[in-house]
């Protein structure tokens, strides 16, 4: 049933492959939007495609910060969100481990603390705790892969494109 409102979606794609003007992205995403509200009042697909309404705003919403020179691009692209962009593959491979090590241990070294304080203290380490831990792992571990991975990829090409021989070539290799 969902997939007869796909047809609504097709129109965002221009904001995909066409270059778009910022100023006029979200008016373009609005006459969408109101079409698609339109379509549901007029009740010409089920009232099950009104569930669909967030995720087309949020996309809408999406494209014109990604698209335009706006307040919200500008702090998204601020010094340390692109900091944490660059640490949030450590952070997610550490996000289960710190909570449950550092966060328990301070937690329960905080006893006497009345509940509150207990959580804000606990809370607080695990942030710092991350913070510094996924540094390390960033440089040690991460970057070192990366990097580990982009000599084979070099190696792997050079190596291949070397033993590479056109057909006729290959072809013609017996016959001397």
């Amino acid at each position: 049933m969902p997939w007869r409102a796909c047809w609504i979606y097709a129109p965002l794609t221009v904001f995909a492959i066409a270059t778009v003007d910022p100023l006029n992205a979200p008016l373009d995403g609005l006459f969408f939007v109101g079409a698609f509200q339109l379509i549901l009042k007029e009740r010409l697909l089920p009232p099950e495609v009104w569930s669909y309404f967030p995720y087309a705003s949020g996309a809408i919403l999406l494209v014109w910060v990604a698209v335009g020179d706006n307040a919200v691009s500008r702090f998204l692209s601020s010094k340390p969100l692109r900091w944490l962009g660059h640490k949030s593959f450590s952070l997610y491979l550490l996000h289960s481990f710190m909570p449950a090590s550092v966060g328990m241990a301070v937690y329960s070294a905080t006893a006497g603390m009345d509940f509150l304080a207990r959580v804000l203290l606990s809370t607080a380490a695990v942030l710092a705790s991350s913070a510094a831990v996924s540094v390390l792992f960033a440089r040690y571990v991460d970057d070192a892969s990366v990097r580990i991975a982009n000599r084979y990829a070099q190696f792997a090409y050079a190596r291949n494109t070397a033993r590479t021989v056109t057909f006729g070539e290959s072809f013609t290799a017996g016959c001397k």
